[in-house]
């Protein structure tokens, strides 16, 4: 079982702002941050501030109330217009870029359980992923596309081999614009008919769930 006995220790309701957090790559701007705690129920409605270009909003309800019971969770998540650069390299602590682009998400989740594989397993909801000018870092899949007109039929292998290698060798892929919907089921985020599709027409990646 989940172990809410935290949630029971107190009662409280706070509010805090900040001009400006700054940890690591992590740099926060106007943060406001509201957190009430009432007789096993926690709510953070909102945490927001602007990072990376963009704004970030975040409203969750933790639902312990009754003690024993299966446990409630709700979140909403909003990340708006932000440079997606900066944030993967604050997230994986890495100095170069993978993909750069700006983006938005849109989440909203809910669930319930007894046990944290039951509320996992549980979760259910929505979501949306806008992405503009995405670029793929590290790999030129134009350059592939290239390589493999002019292959030699010769040694097909090795020269299937070379053209890989010179594709994920360095360089960049820029894919038009995302703009797909999601659900979350039973625990499962499932992308159905997702494309993504180079600027130069040179290659899709489809999925199917």
């Amino acid at each position: 079982a989940i172990d809410v006995a935290a949630l029971h220790a107190a009662n409280l309701d706070v509010s805090v702002t900040a001009e400006k957090i700054i940890y690591d790559q992590w740099i926060l701007d106007n943060v406001q941050a509201d957190v009430a705690l009432n007789n096993g129920r926690l709510t953070l409605s909102p945490i927001a501030a602007q990072a990376f270009g963009g704004a970030m909003d975040m409203r969750m309800v933790v639902d312990a109330a009754q003690t024993g019971q299966p446990v409630r969770v709700e979140q909403k998540m909003t990340f708006t217009d932000i440079q997606v650069g900066p944030l993967l390299r604050a997230l994986t602590k890495q100095r170069k870029d993978s993909l750069t682009g700006v983006g938005s998400l849109m989440l909203d989740i809910r669930g319930e359980g007894i046990s944290t594989s039951a509320l996992v397993f549980s979760l259910a909801g929505n979501g949306r992923l806008q992405m503009a000018d995405p670029v793929l870092h590290g790999m030129d899949l134009e350059r592939l596309d290239n390589t493999l007109k002019d292959m030699n039929s010769s040694n097909i292998l090795s020269s299937l081999m070379g053209s890989v290698n010179s594709a994920l060798g360095g360089g960049q892929t820029a894919f038009k614009p995302i703009d797909h919907s999601f659900t979350i089921a039973q625990g499962t985020l499932t992308l159905n008919n997702f494309t993504l599709e180079t600027e130069g027409e040179t290659g899709q990646i489809i999925t199917n769930g």
